[in-house]
């Protein structure tokens, strides 16, 4: 199987911390990478947390210009939880922020800072908002899994025979007649078709393996495999 070794040199716990490294350039590049995968999760959390949807954008756009400034991910410490609990975690901490300052500055008060602790309790009862999030978060792996997958087919000349197995990924039963019939579309035996659907599947899973890795510190099968439970307890 044909690995990016772009996107592969390192975790993503070390594009964070690149982000907020104090080095303009590289802290630049890292945010523009982290953003372009992970706005999409967390702007779902804030569209169904904050009521106005202009409020939504400003707040996580800010919440990636704060990702700039100096010691702000002090506290991302891969031993205390997954990657996408303490981004979900950090973006409580700035709305609730925000938030206050907002209610101060209408009150003519001063402004406190959050703790976060209590910070990371404003929506924790809101199990719809933080739900969508997590649930866009597995959205975002398996649609990156299935893109590289297709790159990869494509790479190896495959690619129309991947767009023909595609819908064939998931792992409902199959019917005998269904598997004939795209057999002979094919041209091949419905042996050489379940030879095909399993090595599929095989790169499937393990390029879904290396994304989940991609968000642990920790990259032993069994860390692993602990992330796509939680994960797939999610769809």
């Amino acid at each position: 199987m044909r690995e990016d070794s772009n996107r592969f040199r390192t975790t993503r716990w070390t594009v964070l911390r690149d982000v907020s490294s104090g080095e303009e350039a590289s802290a630049a590049k890292a945010l523009a990478e982290f953003c372009g995968i992970y706005r999409a999760p967390l702007l779902a959390f804030t569209r169904a947390t904050v009521p106005d949807p202009q409020d939504a954008e400003d707040y996580v756009h800010g919440f990636f210009e704060k990702m700039l400034e100096k010691n702000f991910l002090r506290t991302a410490d891969p031993d205390r939880g997954r990657l996408r609990t303490f981004l979900l975690t950090c973006l409580k901490r700035h709305i609730a922020d925000e938030w206050r300052k907002k209610s101060a500055a209408k009150r003519g008060g001063g402004i406190r800072e959050v703790p976060l602790e209590e910070a990371a309790g404003v929506a924790a009862d809101v199990h719809g908002p933080d739900e969508l999030y997590h649930r866009q978060w597995i959205h975002l792996l398996l649609e990156r899994t299935v893109s590289r997958l297709r790159d990869s087919w494509i790479a190896g000349g495959k690619g129309e025979l991947f767009d023909s197995l595609k819908p064939w990924l998931g792992f409902a039963p199959e019917s005998d007649e269904d598997r004939a019939a795209l057999a002979a579309r094919l041209g091949i035996t419905k042996g050489s078709l379940k030879t095909m659907l399993y090595r599929l599947r095989k790169e499937y899973r393990e390029i879904l393996m290396q994304e989940i890795s991609e968000t642990l510190e920790e990259k032993t099968p069994d860390k692993v495999m602990d992330e796509m439970k939680q994960l797939i307890a999610l769809v």
